[in-house]
């Protein structure tokens, strides 16, 4: 029986063994691309990092030089015209779930925004595009920052949410532990009053 139940734990062993190992070499099967690309970039691309990079626009096909502030700049403006949509709406909405909504509407909010959590960004883009760029007829910052603030609303909205309700439930612990605390004191006093009362000290007295 020893024996048969060392020879078990000996097998678990070489088995739990074998698959770490098979694990770590697929991670570094995986890494090690990636790795290469990453050294490949930085090897033949720090070189061109400079501050013309930044300030100067992309340079004719097959000119030296150039730089992407054009990239950088529309980027800024995207996430800028994003958080000025997005943000606003989600922190109100949060601290209307978390506050001010009724049990039926914040089910209903709680609901939606996790759905909308786990919508694709291309059906986002797919959206904004059916409804901004072919009505306008043409691609804009705002319709990029619209379907970013789309993407963000509910994020932002769930994250909020849960912020505000953080301190409410701690205070809320707080105070039933501190209720708690106040009832054992006061049955530990009722009960150190109750032992005074029966003791032979207060019978001597009472006669």
């Amino acid at each position: 029986m020893h024996f048969e139940r060392a020879h078990n734990h000996t097998w678990r062993k070489i088995k739990s063994t074998l698959a770490s190992t098979v694990a770590f070499v697929s991670a570094i099967l995986v890494i090690t691309p990636l790795a290469l690309v990453f050294l490949h970039l930085l090897v033949n691309g720090a070189g061109a990092v400079n501050w013309d990079f930044f300030t100067k626009l992309p340079a004719p096909v097959g000119a030296t030089g150039g730089g992407m502030v054009n990239a950088i700049v529309g980027s800024l403006e995207l996430l800028a015209l994003a958080g000025a949509i997005g943000i606003p709406v989600g922190v109100l909405g949060g601290v209307y779930l978390a506050e001010y909504g009724s049990t039926r509407v914040n089910l209903i909010l709680r609901f939606l925004a996790d759905v909308l959590n786990g919508v694709p960004s291309i059906t986002w883009g797919v959206v904004v595009y059916g409804l901004v760029v072919l009505r306008f007829k043409g691609f804009s910052a705002y319709a990029g920052g619209l379907a970013l603030s789309l993407i963000m609303i509910p994020l932002i909205l769930r994250t909020t949410a849960r912020a505000r309700r953080q301190p409410v439930e701690n205070d809320r612990s707080h105070r039933d532990e501190d209720r708690v605390q106040g009832d054992h004191h006061r049955d530990s006093a009722r009960a150190r009053s109750r032992g005074r009362r029966n003791s032979p000290t207060s019978f001597h007295r009472i006669r």
